[in-house]
């Protein structure tokens, strides 16, 4: 959108979908690509990116609190005794999760600033 709004509809879908030395007959297969790759699947991926990290995190947390919960209530001394083992790692977990997702945003923020800087280019 931000390109669309620097340089126009026309313009930027020229430069962006034929490019300048690229031979007529390759933009037949190039531009439907570059179609796809902008317009759908770039989104797309910064959405699933940070779903799936987070989402993962979460899961992982959800086993070791569940874990230790169910070694707390077992009547077996010896699961008794994992269960604050669990619990630690849980908390470990947590402080790894959330310097995984600290690195997602920043990656996040890098590929859309690369996306956006792409679309306000003159050159391709």
């Amino acid at each position: 959108m931000v390109g669309i709004r620097r340089h126009g509809v026309l313009r930027y879908s020229a430069r962006t979908l034929f490019p300048p030395g690229v031979p007529k007959p390759v933009w037949l297969i190039y531009a439907p690509f570059e179609v796809l790759s902008t317009f759908i699947l770039r989104p797309i991926t910064l959405a699933l990116r940070l779903f799936a990290t987070m989402f993962a995190g979460h899961v992982m947390l959800l086993v070791f609190v569940t874990g230790g919960v169910y070694f707390l209530e077992q009547s077996v001394i010896g699961l008794k005794l994992l269960s604050p083992v669990a619990f630690l790692l849980a908390v470990g977990l947590s402080f790894l999760e959330l310097l995984i997702q600290v690195l997602q945003a920043y990656v996040f923020t890098m590929l859309t600033a690369h996306y956006i800087g792409a679309a306000l280019a003159e050159g391709h």
